[in-house]
């Protein structure tokens, strides 16, 4: 049993403390670039009078870059969840504060790293 808690530990604190929060930086790294294109492509579509390939690629590009800002959101809303599942679990069961221990995390160590919310679609193209 003691195992099996010591494993579940270690999955709830690296996964609210860096693979969630991983996740959530990978994909807003994608959306500045996204946010980047939509502006360059901008100007030339309204120039060229906004044939519709064009005026669909940049709707593509908002719908592309709020379904990604969403995943963003999603990813560090379920760090912080996972984070405050495991500091429950290790106050509240003796075996998770061992498992905790032996595996050399401390009460101060379960702490979702900061993560900034992504920039809107509006103030990413301005």
């Amino acid at each position: 049993m003691a195992e099996s808690v010591k494993m579940q530990f270690e999955v709830l604190y690296r996964a609210g403390t860096k693979s969630f929060p991983d996740q959530a930086a990978d994909l807003a790294a994608a959306l500045d670039g996204i946010g980047a294109v939509h502006q360059q492509w901008y100007e030339p579509t309204v120039r060229a009078g906004s044939p519709p390939a064009l005026a669909q690629a940049l709707e593509i590009n908002r719908t592309v870059y709020g379904l990604l800002r969403r995943a963003v959101l999603s990813f560090q809303d379920a760090a912080s969840a996972v984070v405050l599942i495991t500091k429950d679990f290790q106050a509240r069961d003796a075996e998770a504060r061992d498992a905790m221990h032996a595996l050399g995390i401390k009460e101060s160590d379960i702490q979702a790293p900061p993560m900034a919310a992504p920039p809107t679609f509006g103030q990413a193209t301005s």
